[in-house]
Parts: structure tokens; sequence; C-alpha cells
């Protein structure tokens, strides 16, 4: 019974495979087109400089570490905040990109294009990598807001990645919570 349980449930695994995915020599593209990840990258940290609410001069950090064995670079992470009481005005030229898990403003930064919808709207901000980032590396997104949220609360930012490819499968890496105190409640954390 074990056996065939086990026969059962791996030729259902090469069958949906099988009927997704080109042969093995092309592994990580799919029939369609779609191109994934061997590996998934990974949100690992969401935090900010400045917990107090209604605050200018904070700067909102999410790192991403992309696995050695991702088989695909990573080539664009979006940000939602369609969950947020409150969306955050971010101007693209307000947006970095650094290599590694700490950095100041002061790190040199990696060459990416940002694309921020108005506030109004909620789509997703889009950091494209250019070029794309090879697998084995982690990345600080910081994202300096012209001032924090006025209503204090839990801020949850939806973070999606995307291998380079014509046709990305988009991956929903989950939220970065970041929470924002009243005014009374100043916690200025210096970059860590």
């Amino acid at each position: 019974m074990i056996c065939n349980r086990k026969l059962g449930l791996g030729m259902l695994t090469v069958l949906l495979l099988g009927g997704i995915l080109a042969p093995a020599t092309d592994a990580l593209v799919g029939r369609d087109g779609t191109v994934y990840f061997a590996q998934v990258p990974r949100l690992t940290r969401a935090s900010t400089t400045r917990k107090r609410s209604n605050s200018p001069g904070s700067t909102l950090k999410f790192t991403v570490t992309v696995p050695a064995d991702a088989g695909e670079p990573l080539s664009q992470i979006s940000l939602t905040q369609d969950q947020n009481v409150e969306a955050l005005r971010i101007s693209p030229d307000r947006i970095t990109v650094a290599s590694g898990e700490r950095w100041t403003m002061e790190t040199p930064k990696l060459p990416t294009q940002a694309l921020v919808p108005p506030p109004r709207e909620r789509q997703p901000i889009q950091v494209i990598f250019d070029p794309p980032l090879p697998p084995g590396n982690t990345v600080t997104l910081g994202l300096r807001p012209s001032r924090t949220p006025r209503s204090p609360g839990v801020y949850q930012f939806g973070v999606i990645a995307q291998p380079a490819g014509e046709k990305p499968f988009d991956y929903f890496l989950g939220y970065g919570r970041i929470t924002f105190f009243d005014r009374d409640n100043d916690d200025f954390m210096p970059f860590s």
C-alpha cells in the first residue's frame, strides 16, 4: 500500500510538471515561456529608521536574499501598499538599492529603475534591476517617503520578486511589516 501511494504521488508529480514545464534541459522555462526560479528568493527583513507617525526623515528598508541556486537572476522587486490605512508617498528618486543587509546613505547603490504610481492608485512600486541581480546576492531596498504615515499602526508591504525573462512568474515573498507609533513615542533607530 505504501509503495503504491509513493508511486502514485511520484507519477502525479511527473504528470503535473510534465504538463507545465519544458524538458529538463530547460527546466526553468515553462512550455508557455514563463520563467521560474529554481529556488525562490526570501524576504529576510523589514525595518524603518524612524517609528514615529507623521514624521519626516525616515527610511523604510526591505532586505531580499536571492539563493545561489535560484537558477535565474532577479529582475524586479515590487512592493504593494494595498492593505494599509494610507499609502506612503514615495518618489522614484527617493528609492535606492544597495548590496548586502546593512547599509547607510553613503553605501554604493546598485543600478535600478523605480516606477512609482500615484498614491491614490494603490498600484505596486516597481524596482527594476539593470542589469538583473545574479543568484547568490542579498540586496536592501531603501524607500524614503516624504513623511511616515499620519495614522499609527502596523503597515504591511507585500513583496513580489520576478526572475529575468520575457514572461516572468510573480513570486509573493510575504509581507514586510513595519509598526509606526503615535507622535508621543519617538523611537529613532540609526541605520542598522
